[in-house]
This record gives structure tokens, C-alpha cells and sequence, in this order.
């Protein structure tokens, strides 16, 4: 029963924030706090979880919770005959899982539309990230730093009756820049139900290489006779910690100098071997082109929206048109370009009428090819009437040949709320990157991201390194329009194109409810000002990591010339049942 204090030997409210059941914890009652329902795992979601978990772990009343629910609840169907060619494109398959509306709407019968498609594995038991997210959250080990440079960690057995050693075999390992450099095994783990102990480590010393990041993950595996459904070495729980960092590598200096040609409707930025153009129209780079192939077709839109997840749609639909149109409706106010010694500055401004906001964008093509980009948001003057951007970050159209990717970053889908998957290095072809949820919507994020890679076949493409903190990723096949006008993927057309997003900030998708709550006000983009800078780098067969980690380019004061004129500014009206936006 939800509620009643007075009369159940249990306490829940579904769906209550952290901060409430917090709250109840630190009042008079003293009864067990169990959410009946939590976490509503409708599409992309199960953001905000940590808040919970942190709060079970403590010395206190909450005892843990209830995810809604486990599995997608959709009706296997075939695929219509008019999409069929889209089969085997992307993530088509010849059936797919019909939700509310497939049989009803012809019939003018009202349903809840994918409200049932709301688990944490899909209607095909394929796991969606939020599982492994949860995974992370609920796992019964949990490892601390107590001196790493002298490699003493703490370890904390969360099981209630089985000591550790009896239930899993443990390993670390040190990794740098994402490939391994140290491995051993755990001893020492005969560590009670809910004790902890501190273990030592015979770590090797690391001097760290110039360029080079270094992290210790551990993880721990099921023993044999661990549960009749979890076979031996099954990955239980990991934790990972980072151990050093080298300096960036100095660049090489710059040798020759590009040629700059200027028209009435392009800027044209050559050199050995590549070509860089500039649109003048409509301030986009328009075209890059380096070891005879092109590699952007499109690129440096703004962008602060994305195709909305399903707890994006509970809440205000009404001014997301605001957000989706910013990027395609900014109105350029300058573009210019300079020659700065063998190298050319082309900068461009804009303004955002439809949230009162400014973007600008400064792009250094080098003499080597190299095109450093660096960018900037201001959000000054965005009313209260309109939600926080969805995102902070500038999207661009790659030849679809670029499909194969590789990053260094966090694995997995991520994202700043659910943030939990290692730091390593990985790869997979765009498509494998796409999360296939009930109906299509923002997926395939990688948060902390130092460089990744789009390549051909023979490893020719395009490195994008970020110059300081890391970066958003996402890539995939199909525009954010295609997305949010598709209740299926099957209805999606796949482009020919590549459309990589670039973020220097991403709003948490959230999870505490589908119809009403947002992500925790940690999670969303409150701030003024978004700055951010990162290379593209032709790639001539293969990533050379010595290229993605450099000493900061001298960067230009690109938030500065974001700050939108006042005056060229329509006016939108201020909400008067909304608190200002957090400054």
C-alpha cells in the first residue's frame, strides 16, 4: 500500500525524489522505507539512480526500491510491406514490437501510446544501458581508494551472508590511454557479510608518458556455483580510479603556410593535400576535404536540442519547438577571416531568436590539415518560459564511408546522469552504437570523451581530440527530424550521411518519472555560458594517439564574441509560474 504510516509496517511513495525519502529518513518514523515503484525505465532513462543508491547505502531507514518495471511489453509483428526496403538498414529487422496505437488508432480507440515499452530490457530480452547502469549501482562490491600512489584500497562486502571470497574472484588492471600495461589478481578477499578491509596492491610504479592517462579498474567475477543462473566469470561489479596523467605532447611546428581565397559566397582555406570551405551564406563549414577524399559535407551547426527521450516528452512539449528549431533558425550576423602566421582564422557569429541566445564559432585551419575548432553558447538572456537546452554543442555530416568508430572515453551509452561505465578504449561501427528503444529517440551518447574516430576501411577519415576538458559523442545515421517523426524505426530512411554530434554539455535524461519530474537540477543546463574546444584531424590510415592529447591551443576569447546584442533580440515573454533559470 502506498502511504499510510499509521497502518503498514512498511513505508513507500512511488516515485518519490531521493531528496524526499531523505527527508522521512531523518524524521521521527523509524519504519522501513521501500519504493513500491522507482527509476520509470521508459526508453532512454534510468538517469538520477545514484542519488537513491547513495542514500540505500547509508546507515539509515531506506532499504532500497523497485525499478518500473523489467521488460518492454510489446506484440511481435512483421514488418509493413511499403518498409520493407528499409530491412537490414541500420537497426531494421524483418519484425518489430508493436506498442499502444499500432492496432488501436485505426479503429479511433485511445491508449497510452509506448507508455508500455517502459522496461529495462526491450520486448527481445536484449538489455537496454539502463540495466548495466543499475547493474553498477546494485553491485555487492564496492572498492575506495585509500592510497593509491602506495596501492592500499579499501574493499566493502555488501553481501548479507557470503563472504566475499566464497562468491567471486577479483583482478585489476592498468590501462593507458585504453590499452593495458599492468594485470594481477586480488588476494585477500575474505572479507565478511557487510565488513571491509584494506588490501595492498603490488602495483608497478608509473612515470607517465607524455600524452598518456592512466587508470586502475577493478572488476570481480562470479565463482563457480555463484547462482544457477549467473555462470562462472560473470562480471559482477567494477570500479575504476584514475592513477596519473602525462603531460600533453608539445606540437610540431607548424611548417608552410595555407592559401586563402574569399568570394561573395565562400571562404576557401588550402593546403598540402587538403580544402577546407566555409559557407559565407550561412556561416557552416560547407566542406573539408584532405588525402583525396571528403570527410565533412556539412558541418559546425548549433545545436541545443536532440529527438527527445520519453521523459523529454512528459514534461512542457509545448516549448520544445524552441529548442529543435535554434540550431536550423540562427540568423549569422559575421563571418570573417584572418591570416595568422601560416595559419587562417575564419570566425563566425550568430544569434539564437528563438531562445535569445548566441553561439560563435572560431575555426584555425592549420598548415597541416588540422582544423582547430572552438565554440561557445550564451544563454544570457533565455527566458524562464523556455526549458534549459537539451544540449550544448554543434552537429556535422560525415561521408557515410566513416562508419567505422573509435573512442577514448567512457563505454557503453552515457550519459551525465548515468555515468558509470569505464574509461577504456573502444570500437564498433556507428550502427552498433545505436540503442534500438521501442521508438526512436536520443541514443548512442559517449560522455568524457578524449578523441574519437571515424574511418573507411583501409582507416582513413577524420580524429576529433578535445583541448582540455572531454568531449559529448554521438553518431549515428539518421537526423534528429527523421528521428522525431518516426514512432518506429523501420519508418526511419537511413542517409547516406554520418550526423555527428559534438557536445560540450548534454542534459541528463532522467528517470524519476516519465510525465512530470525533469533530471536533477545537477543534470540540466543551468548555466549562462558554454565553452568549449576541439581539433579535427585528418586521418591517413589508422589513430596515431599522440595526436589526440596536445599542448591547449592559444584560444581566442570565443565567449566574448557569443554574447548576443540585446537589441537584435526578439522579445519572448518571461514565465510567470516558473522560477528564474539558475544563474
Amino acid at each position: 500500500t502506498e502511504g499510510g504510516r499509521e497502518n503498514t509496517d512498511i513505508i513507500n511513495g512511488m516515485y518519490s525524489a531521493a531528496d524526499r525519502i531523505r527527508k522521512y529518513t531523518e524524521s521521527e518514523w523509524k519504519k522501513p522505507y521501500i519504493i513500491c515503484e522507482y527509476m520509470h525505465a521508459m526508453g532512454n532513462s534510468n538517469g538520477g539512480a545514484k542519488e537513491y543508491w547513495d542514500l540505500f547505502y547509508e546507515d539509515n531507514t531506506a532499504q532500497g526500491g523497485f525499478v518500473w518495471d523489467w521488460m518492454d511489453q510489446g506484440i511481435r509483428m512483421p514488418v509493413p510491406e511499403e518498409f520493407k526496403a528499409n530491412i537490414g538498414k541500420g537497426p531494421v529487422e524483418k519484425t518489430f514490437f508493436a506498442y499502444g496505437g499500432w492496432f488501436e488508432d485505426p479503429v479511433g480507440i485511445r491508449t497510452d501510446g509506448n507508455f508500455c515499452m517502459n522496461g529495462l530490457i526491450s520486448a527481445g530480452q536484449v538489455p537496454h544501458p539502463g540495466t548495466y547502469a543499475m547493474k553498477y549501482l546494485q553491485r555487492n562490491v564496492h572498492v575506495s581508494p585509500v592510497n593509491l600512489k602506495d596501492g592500499i584500497v579499501k574493499i566493502k562486502n555488501w553481501h548479507d551472508f557470503t563472504t566475499l571470497s566464497d562468491a567471486v574472484s577479483g583482478r585489476w588492471k592498468i590501462e593507458a590511454n585504453g590499452e593495458q600495461v599492468a594485470e594481477g589478481m586480488l588476494a585477500g578477499l575474505d572479507v565478511a557479510p557487510h565488513a571491509e578491509k584494506n588490501i595492498t596492491l603490488d602495483l608497478p610504479e608509473i612515470v607517465p608518458e607524455a600524452g598518456k592517462e592512466y587508470f586502475l579498474t577493478f572488476e570481480f567475477f562470479a565463482r563457480e556455483g555463484f547462482h544457477p543462473l549467473v555462470g562462472e566469470g560473470h562480471l559482477l561489479a567494477w570500479d575504476q580510479f584514475k592513477l596519473a596523467d602525462g603531460n600533453p605532447v608539445a606540437p610540431a611546428a607548424a611548417r608552410g603556410s595555407v592559401d586563402v581565397g574569399e568570394s561573395a559566397k565562400a571562404i576557401t582555406v588550402k593546403g598540402k593535400g587538403f580544402e577546407v570551405v566555409f559557407d559565407k551564406r550561412n556561416g557552416t563549414l560547407a566542406s573539408y576535404k584532405a588525402n583525396g577524399a571528403e570527410l565533412i559535407v556539412e558541418g559546425g551547426v548549433p545545436e541545443i536540442s536532440r529527438a527527445l527521450v520519453n521523459n523529454d516528452w512528459g514534461k512542457n512539449p509545448k516549448i520544445d519547438p524552441a529548442l529543435n528549431a535554434a540550431g536550423m533558425k540562427a540568423v549569422l550576423e559575421s563571418i570573417s577571416v584572418e591570416k595568422k602566421g601560416g595559419a587562417a582564422s575564419i570566425t563566425v557569429r550568430k544569434t539564437l531568436p528563438t531562445v535569445r541566445g548566441g553561439y560563435a564559432v572560431v575555426y584555425t585551419v592549420q598548415p597541416s590539415g588540422e582544423v582547430v575548432v572552438e565554440g561557445a553558447f550564451d544563454f544570457t538572456y533565455m527566458p524562464d518560459s523556455i526549458a534549459p537546452p537539451l544540449r550544448a554543442g554543434m552537429q556535422w555530416k560525415l561521408a557515410g564511408e566513416l562508419e567505422n568508430m573509435e573512442w577514448f572515453g567512457r563505454g557503453g551509452e552515457t550519459y551525465i546522469d548515468r555515468n558509470f561505465e569505464p574509461v577504456s578504449r573502444y570500437a564498433g561501427t556507428v550502427d552498433e552504437q545505436w540503442t534500438d528503444y521501442s521508438r526512436p529517440q536520443e541514443n548512442g551518447s559517449k560522455t568524457e570523451v578524449r578523441w574519437a574516430a571515424f574511418a573507411d576501411e583501409k582507416g582513413r577519415g577524420l580524429l576529433i581530440a578535445a583541448e582540455g576538458a572531454p568531449l559529448g559523442i554521438s553518431a549515428c545515421f539518421y537526423s534528429f527530424d527523421t528521428m522525431r517523426n518516426s514512432k518506429y524505426s523501420f519508418q526511419m530512411e537511413r542517409s547516406g550521411h554520418i550526423y555527428l554530434n559534438i557536445d560540450a554539455a548534454q542534459s541528463g535524461v532522467g528517470g524519476i518519472n516519465s510525465w512530470r519530474t525533469p533530471p536533477l537540477e545537477k543534470h540540466r543546463l543551468n548555466d549562462d555560458v558554454y565553452t568549449y574546444t576541439y581539433r579535427l584531424i585528418p586521418l591517413g590510415g589508422g589513430v596515431d594517439v599522440a595526436l589526440a592529447k596536445r599542448a591547449p591551443f592559444a584560444a581566442s576569447d570565443v565567449a566574448a564574441l557569443a554574447k548576443p546584442d540585446v537589441s537584435k533580440l526578439p522579445e519572448i515573454k518571461q514565465s510567470k509560474s516558473k522560477k528564474k533559470r539558475k544563474k
